[in-house]
């Protein structure tokens, strides 16, 4: 499904930028004469490249960031403004070049494909830029500024600058297979500009694919309290290593303690127990049942998988597991993880008609939150993590 939708991302993107400069290449012909502006008319090829490579640019970078967390549109938009403007400016400074290596040519004994192929490589060029910057600069402030460990620094630089080379080859990959096809075969610019789009959306969604590096982030109920916190989150101090977990991004000093916002990156292979057994569980959360789920890792897929007899639901985004009886006999504790956002509300488990009973496991997906009720309801009703598939992806 997501390659479909960086597909049709593409396909668009190159409609609009070709409408678009026909727009002013057509339709405005005559202001441009009355303004006695011979620029469009002595240039159009230019003009074309020009529109299509920033449409598509701007559409690469937002469909990166969009699709990357599509639940939370407002940190989208927050995240986009510095990669779109990088990939604005990429494309002005590729149509200057383009522009400048044409005249140059043109001077020569160069053939005339020779100006035609640098002028496709350059759109590859431009817009496998703009994506990748996109993706070293929502991760970049926290490779560098953020306390981790030397060991991790340098493995998540090399993802990161790995990445960034790939969509790069890609993308001028895509540019010379379509400027082969716009020579022999393809004659009218408008369907070279579609195949261009369509295929560069295709190929980047696999730069952008879910890769094996699953990853849980700690949202609610795990919230760092002023007062001090009432309960206890971290990882198993005698498996953890073992098992292949670890904070992502921790703070220096912070191995084991999980805190809101934090990442627990999760192994390639392997199960990984949740609940308050000190013994059994690998995440340690003291007032879950003692095992409450496990999330079974096999490659490229992950499930969960409740214990016992607990009642495991699900919501088209939201993955619920709840003890069969939950312990509520004491007053509630104001200093307790209760968080006061209004997005956190509890799911209403015996009347949302949108809740499915599931019998024991279910498959995982990007985003998908799992909220796990506790045994004691006294101090938080439950906690929540969020499933991740990618595993740099910070701003999610």
């Amino acid at each position: 499904m997501r390659n479909w939708l960086y597909f049709i991302v593409g396909l668009l993107a190159s409609v609009l930028g070709w409408s678009f400069s026909q727009i002013l290449l057509v339709d405005f012909k005559p202001i441009w004469d009355s303004l006695d502006l011979t620029f469009f008319a002595q240039y159009p090829y230019l003009i074309k490249f020009f529109i299509v490579t920033i449409f598509l640019a701007v559409a690469m970078v937002m469909a990166e960031v969009f699709f990357s967390h599509p639940t939370r549109l407002k940190q989208g938009w927050k995240v986009l403004k510095l990669p779109l403007r990088f990939a604005i400016v990429a494309s002005i400074l590729g149509a200057i070049l383009s522009g400048i290596i044409s005249f140059v040519l043109k001077l020569t004994i160069f053939p005339a494909w020779t100006i035609r192929l640098i002028d496709w490589l350059i759109i590859g060029l431009v817009i496998g830029f703009a994506e990748g910057i996109t993706w070293l600069l929502r991760t970049w402030s926290k490779l560098v500024l953020n306390k981790t460990t030397i060991g991790g620094i340098q493995n998540d630089t090399t993802k990161v600058i790995n990445h960034f080379v790939k969509s790069i080859c890609l993308s001028l990959i895509v540019s010379l297979i379509v400027f082969i096809f716009s020579e022999i075969i393809i004659k009218q610019d408008i369907w070279s500009f579609i195949l261009l789009g369509t295929m560069l959306g295709f190929a980047l969604s696999f730069t952008e694919s879910p890769n094996s590096q699953f990853a849980l982030k700690a949202g609610y109920g795990f919230e760092r309290i002023s007062g001090g916190n009432t309960t206890t989150n971290n990882l198993n101090r005698q498996t953890y290593k073992d098992r292949r977990l670890k904070l992502v991004y921790a703070p220096s000093g912070n191995q084991l303690t999980i805190q809101e916002g934090l990442s627990i990156e999760l192994p390639k292979t392997g199960n990984i127990i949740i609940g308050s057994d000190v013994e059994q569980a690998d995440i340690i959360v003291n007032d879950l049942p003692g095992q409450i789920a496990t999330i079974k890792i096999n490659g490229r897929n992950a499930t969960i998988e409740n214990f016992s007899n607990n009642i495991l639901k699900k919501l088209p985004s939201e993955i619920v597991i709840k003890p069969p009886e939950t312990v509520n006999n004491t007053a509630p504790n104001p200093y307790a993880n209760i968080s006061n956002q209004p997005e956190n509300s509890s799911p209403n488990l015996d009347k949302d008609l949108e809740l499915i009973d599931y019998p024991n496991e279910i498959e995982l997906y990007h985003n998908t939150v799992i909220t796990l009720y506790t045994k004691n309801q006294s101090s938080r009703k439950y906690v929540r993590f969020v499933f991740y598939d990618r595993f740099l992806d910070p701003e999610a």
